[in-house]
């Protein structure tokens, strides 16, 4: 699965690599599907449909942002934790893979260029999300006031399209 997301996000020119990777499938029963959450290295535009080759097998893949998602509580933790769950979800056996190594909230320091990269992001909650999961204790801290700057930045970048 890594390898058909790499291979998929990346361009002739320009090589995308995945950071992260949780990777949860039921493996039993008539449902058989997979969920998958990844974080790239960089934010990439890719206009290409949503087919993969996985063991020779065309798949079509479906995005939507994670926060959308139910399990969504506002960090990457609850959504990693619902992939975890398929099985209790489902009541089938499930898998559970994982690739790369998550910064889960240790309570690093949060830089300009982390600032930076959140703004560049496309919503406010998946800009929120990234810096909380790198110290929950900034964002409690400073949630008014990046809030507001996100806000402003997202409101340039849609008027400016």
């Amino acid at each position: 699965m890594k390898e058909a997301l790499t291979t998929w996000c990346s361009t002739k020119t320009n090589k995308e690599n995945i950071k992260y990777l949780a990777y949860g499938k039921t493996t039993e029963g008539n449902n058989k599907h997979g969920y998958v959450f990844f974080i790239l290295e960089n934010q990439v535009d890719i206009m290409r449909k949503p087919f993969v080759n996985i063991n020779g097998k065309e798949m079509k893949i479906n995005f939507s942002p994670f926060t959308k998602l139910d399990a969504f509580d506002g960090s990457y933790l609850s959504i990693i934790d619902d992939i975890k769950n398929q099985s209790k979800k489902h009541k089938t056996k499930a898998v559970f893979e994982e690739y790369g190594n998550l910064k889960t909230t240790k309570g690093y320091k949060v830089g300009d260029s982390m600032i930076e990269q959140s703004l560049r992001m496309n919503s406010k909650a998946e800009a929120i999300a990234y810096l909380r999961n790198i110290s929950p204790a900034w964002v409690m801290n400073n949630e008014k006031n990046s809030a507001k700057c996100m806000t402003n930045n997202i409101a340039e970048k849609e008027e400016t399209e």
